[in-house]
């Protein structure tokens, strides 16, 4: 649990990197405190180190994709975080991203923001910190 002082804390998992620095870039200038994650294969073990209220996560991946990442997302947050919020930014069309959506949802997550790639900045400075749903 974070103190009344600490930024909320934002884990990106997105194998491009420079898409990924511009997400950090757009939460850090929203007062987030972002950690980002290019390769998959650590994201549970910087879930559970770091304990996002966000995560903000690609579907089409190498290594684990971020259809198993948000199922996973799922169990994790019925364990130790119930308001995670998951924004899927994905340049698939719109039928997977949807799906990914679903399966989140129907995994636990209760809070997800789906949008597609490319993403305008002010949408996703709002997806970043909208009041949760």
């Amino acid at each position: 649990m974070r103190g009344p002082t600490e930024a909320r804390k934002v884990l990106i998992v997105d194998d491009n990197a420079d898409f990924a620095e511009f997400v950090g870039e757009v939460a850090r200038e929203c007062g987030l405190c972002e950690h980002i994650l290019t390769d998959t294969t650590q994201f549970k073990e910087h879930c559970e180190q770091l304990r996002p209220e966000i995560v903000v996560l690609d579907i089409t991946m190498p290594g684990i994709g971020g259809l198993i990442l948000a199922q996973w997302l799922g169990e994790y947050a019925r364990r130790h975080q119930p308001d995670l919020r998951l924004v899927i930014l994905s340049g698939c069309d719109e039928e997977i991203i949807q799906h990914c959506r679903e399966v989140g949802a129907n995994s636990g997550v209760i809070d997800i923001i789906a949008l597609a790639k490319p993403v305008a900045y002010v949408v996703l400075a709002e997806a970043l910190t909208l009041e949760a749903r």
